[in-house]
């Protein structure tokens, strides 16, 4: 298989680091992750690229058959700066993800990136908005209704039930940042906290032990709606994995 998937947004804070880390390369076999950022913004000690040097950029992703470039906002300017200048280079990356939110700043720097890809050449087909914190009790054209009320909505078909790709707000990243665990850790952690919670009377370990529980549980359900998205989005993208 031969993918190169782009995560941008003009703006920061939409989740592009956990959509790449969490469910992209979780899902995708032999996946690289490859991060366009000055310094790491997401507590990470992984290896970062300035955009600035985009002969590494590029070779970086020309090095790799499958890779998720996550463009952090510090240095999209310049990377989408490269791709214009580099006549064709959008052609080497084949979709575009843009996670968005509902705060209104980030619907709009949604519609500047999207539109900035477009002006270059970029294909509709190949442009997909994800919608972070989605709340399933508001209709989405109430919860982004900037995205909504675009005439992008429908070049890019977003009020087809089969383009609209969402993920909830999930308070487990809040938890295990407190806790001190990553979401991979928690996720696989084997200990069995039911048992643990019982074999002592200390109420900071049981405390500790429950607050694990309750991370884990949200963890593993996070799991399953994030391979529900995946699935959905790799049929829009008629991407089959392991092909």
């Amino acid at each position: 298989m031969y993918l190169k998937i782009a995560v941008m947004n003009n703006s920061g804070n939409v989740g592009k680091s956990m959509i790449c880390e969490n469910l992209l390369k979780q899902r995708i076999p032999g996946s690289k992750l490859i991060k366009i950022e000055t310094i790491n913004s997401d507590g990470t000690t992984d290896e970062t690229i300035s955009a600035k040097n985009i002969k590494q950029v590029f070779e970086q992703i020309d090095n790799s058959d499958v890779a998720i470039i996550d463009i952090g906002s510090s240095n999209i300017e310049t990377f989408t700066s490269n791709l214009k200048r580099l006549n064709g280079a959008h052609e080497d990356i084949n979709f575009f993800f843009i996670p968005t939110i509902p705060k209104p700043k980030q619907q709009t720097d949604t519609i500047n990136t999207i539109e900035e890809l477009l002006d270059m050449g970029v294909d509709t087909k190949q442009v997909k908005v994800i919608f972070n914190f989605y709340d399933n009790d508001i209709s989405p054209e109430d919860l982004y209704p900037k995205i909504f009320n675009h005439t992008l909505a429908e070049e890019l078909e977003l009020k087809n039930h089969n383009n609209l790709f969402t993920i909830r707000d999930n308070p487990v990243f809040d938890m295990i940042g407190e806790l001190g665990y990553t979401f991979t850790d928690i996720a696989n952690d084997k200990r069995d906290f039911r048992a643990l919670i019982r074999s002592t009377d200390n109420k900071e370990e049981r405390s500790q032990y429950s607050h694990l529980r309750s991370a884990q549980r949200l963890a593993k359900g996070f799991i399953k709606e994030l391979d529900l998205t995946f699935n959905k989005i790799m049929l829009a993208c008629d991407i089959e994995i392991g092909s």
